[in-house]
């Protein structure tokens, strides 16, 4: 698979992504290259699969046709026979009883924590699966239980995570476009990070001194993937203010910035924008000159010209009346 198939642009940014967080999920463990489905829609006929397990009411397992009933919204029985021989195969489903021929099967638990480990993956991202191990690495330090050897390994995968995510992002900062930016904000949404990641190497360098070069060079790593973000969102906001693309944030952003930033803080980003000088606020005597300036004249008629010889001293209409 090549750069360009990585970053292909027929398909939805986010079906794409998770997509590519399968296949590199797997790949330590992958037989070949076609071992992933390629249709992330696929995936959720496993997750049908899980929920009809998870919702029915007997403990004798489930058999075919009841797993394809959970499916049938999803895909066709071609479909479903395909992935229900793959899920037999992998041991995803095991038969309730040791026969031959069994038609009931029941849901391998190993299987339950892959799908939730993969859709928590997809969503969340890498980095926050190295603070879940340094959660981990914490809480057995407080314990008593972690040894030398589990804390070490544990720095230097962290380490290693972030030496990783600092040079992925700024690589999509070079060279990727801004929908596949977009995509991938939320997967570095921590904004508590280096709070973190101080406060377990605090309890390494507390608690096993001699790991204290190993716990600074964490938090260097992390300083240093911080900045990569920071160049991040710099470019997805100058990108996504010169496409005039107001996807770029969530819109609960944007909310919470209506609510709660200062006049100064939300005006910043209109500080290059070029605008007319405000006019100054009318009187109420302009007001009124504006207004009989547009107001319609009313037309005036013009009298009759008067005669030019004067009016007869008699009437004559009386003086018929008389004749």
């Amino acid at each position: 698979m090549t750069q360009s198939d990585i970053f292909e642009s027929d398909r939805v940014p986010w079906q794409r992504l998770r997509r590519q967080g399968w296949e590199a999920f797997v790949a330590p463990i992958a037989k070949g290259g076609e071992a992933v489905v390629q249709d992330p829609e696929l995936f959720g006929v496993a997750e049908a699969v899980f929920d009809a397990f998870a919702n029915k009411s007997s403990t004798g397992g489930l058999t075919k046709r009841d797993l394809f009933d959970a499916c049938s919204a999803i895909c066709d029985e071609q479909q479903f026979g395909q992935r229900f021989e793959v899920f037999k195969s992998l041991n995803l489903l095991i038969p309730a009883i040791s026969k031959k021929h069994e038609d009931r099967y029941l849901f391998n638990p190993y299987g339950a924590a892959g799908i939730l480990v993969f859709d928590r993956v997809a969503t969340e991202g890498g980095v926050d699966e190295m603070m879940a191990l340094l959660d981990r690495t914490r809480a057995a330090i407080l314990r008593g239980t972690a040894t030398v050897e589990q804390v070490r390994g544990a720095l230097t995968r962290a380490r290693g995570m972030l030496v990783v995510a600092a040079d992925y992002l700024l690589t999509l900062v070079r060279t990727r476009s801004l929908d596949i930016m977009i995509a991938e904000r939320h997967q570095h949404e921590h904004p508590s990070l280096l709070n973190d990641v101080r406060a377990v190497t605090g309890q390494v360098s507390q608690r096993f001194p001699e790991l204290d070069r190993s716990a600074y060079s964490v938090v260097v790593e992390v300083q240093r993937y911080l900045a990569a973000r920071a160049d991040f969102v710099e470019r997805l906001l100058e990108e996504g203010a010169r496409a005039e693309n107001f996807g770029v944030l969530h819109h609960e952003k944007y909310l919470t910035a209506a609510r709660e930033s200062t006049v100064a803080q939300l005006s910043e980003p209109l500080a290059r924008v070029v605008v007319d000088p405000p006019d100054p606020m009318p009187n109420p005597a302009a007001i009124v000159a504006q207004i009989e300036q547009l107001r319609p004249r009313e037309s005036e008629t013009p009298r009759p010209p008067r005669p030019h010889d004067p009016p007869p001293d008699t009437d004559p209409f009386q003086s018929l009346i008389d004749r």
